[in-house]
């Protein structure tokens, strides 16, 4: 089998489209958004 090297877009633009989907937890889980935003109001997610 001949190994194949260089840029495949199609893989990086599904690489790219996996890691945003991560992203949507808050959207598709709303108990899960509102936990976090009385979480960060409440100062429990400090950037220290």
């Amino acid at each position: 089998m001949p190994k194949r090297g260089g840029y495949f877009g199609v893989v990086a633009s599904m690489k790219a489209f996996a890691r945003r989907q991560k992203d949507r937890k808050l959207k598709r889980y709303s108990e899960l958004r509102v936990l976090t935003i009385e979480r960060i109001k409440d100062g429990l997610f400090s950037a220290d």
